[in-house]
């Protein structure tokens, strides 16, 4: 039995999460350490470790020791594990998934969290929209890139980032709780998935815009009841980004810049040169340190003593791509788990699809993660405390949506 207090925390805090994904990482990682040593507290007192003993959870710890004995064995194990808000606090992350995943199971008001997300979601466009057609947002914001747009987010260019992790997650929700499709229903998110698409074109950010348009086309194919419909919303996003290119000199610059950077490639990749050689650089780390890797966080500490970490004088604080990062951090050891991870969603999505293709919120919840975890587009830092939030989020609403059908087809 769940006792109002706990009850009420739990409301409290699924109102505040979206909340704190604008503020920046602080109330976010402050947010989910609070929940994470409350649910902690709430299990040992009430007896409940079930969300601790799936092969999901037992797998994070497994990855979780890896990295600290990664950076233990580093040339600088503080600088390694401890400074940055290091990684020796990244199994909070792994606790807010089982978290998240018994908040779902007890079904303690998930329409509270879908309806903060998509207060906090047209907030921000609309934010984003005043500095767009003003040239600063409602708090007197301004862009200091002339071609890009970050609206609340001030210096931070993570405005597309944004809405490519949480319009999916709202995607996920909606199809949790509306199960038919009547037309106000398909009315409003084919206009809230048409507006995210123009928010994140003008915004200039490039990999936040693909991860969206990739996301709206296979849910075409997945919701069918929907399928004409997203593929208007595509016409319409073609049509409106050739009107701003055209007649906007923002995006006619972005544009341009976009056409430059592929030009410019040595790869096939849909990245810039820059970010070539940030992969390349990572690439390089893994063959001095193959096995357990240079220890997490230390790319950013080596770049600075050698060219080779360093390809055309390019060095900042991650490789920006998870899977270089990984494998010149912590390895092949280290790389071998995400490769796991990302095959095993692969099979979980192929499995759900052909087996039962109603099932659109693990479908759609799945694919989100797929996307996420692409291979061969930019990312964030692999321990970025605002991005890992909100992907063990949609890890725990991936784990409950996964446990719930298979005991329902038991």
């Amino acid at each position: 039995m769940i006792s109002n207090f706990s009850i009420n925390f739990f409301k409290i805090f699924l109102i505040l999460f979206p909340f704190g994904l604008i503020t920046g990482p602080f109330l976010t990682d402050f947010l989910i350490s609070i929940f994470g040593i409350y649910f902690l507290y709430f299990c040992f007192k009430n007896q409940i470790w079930y969300y601790f003993n799936d092969k999901f959870f037992k797998l994070s710890l497994i990855f979780y020791l890896i990295i600290i004995l990664s950076g233990l064995f580093s040339n600088n194990p503080y600088e390694s594990l401890i400074d940055y808000s290091g990684p020796i606090f990244y199994f909070r992350n792994f606790v807010f998934i089982a978290s998240v995943s018994f908040l779902f199971s007890k079904k303690i008001n998930i329409k509270t969290l879908l309806y903060s997300f998509l207060l906090i979601i047209f907030f921000v466009m609309f934010d984003a929209l005043v500095q767009f057609i003003f040239g600063s947002n409602l708090f007197g914001m301004k862009t200091f890139d002339y071609n890009r747009l970050t609206g609340i987010f001030g210096k931070e260019q993570i405005l597309g980032h944004y809405l490519s992790y949480t319009f999916p997650i709202c995607c996920t929700l909606y199809f949790m709780i509306f199960s038919n499709h009547n037309n106000f229903h398909k009315s409003f998110l084919v206009l809230f998935s048409l507006l995210i698409l123009i928010i994140a074109f003008i915004s200039g950010d490039r990999t936040g815009l693909l991860k969206l348009i990739i996301f709206i086309i296979f849910a075409g194919f997945i919701v069918k009841e929907y399928r004409k419909l997203f593929s208007i919303i595509l016409v319409i996003l073609f049509s409106l980004s050739i009107l701003l290119i055209n007649f906007n000199e923002k995006s006619n610059n972005r544009f341009n810049d976009t056409i430059r950077d592929i030009s410019n490639n040595k790869t096939f990749l849909p990245i810039s040169s820059g970010h070539e050689d940030l992969f390349l650089s990572g690439f390089n780390l893994f063959l001095d340190y193959p096995i357990l890797g240079a220890g997490p966080q230390m790319y950013r500490v080596l770049c600075k003593t050698s060219p080779k970490y360093s390809i055309n004088d390019v060095c900042t604080t991650h490789v920006h791509n998870y899977y270089f990062q990984t494998i010149g951090e912590l390895g092949l050891i280290g790389l071998l788990f995400l490769l796991l991870l990302y095959l095993y969603l692969i099979k979980s999505f192929l499995k759900s699809y052909f087996s039962d293709r109603k099932n659109y919120p693990f479908l759609l919840i799945n694919l989100h993660l797929l996307i996420s975890l692409l291979p061969f587009i930019s990312h964030f830092n692999f321990y970025n405390n605002w991005v890992n939030p909100t992907l063990a989020l949609s890890f725990g609403i991936f784990i409950f949506l996964k446990n719930h059908y298979q005991k329902y087809e038991k």
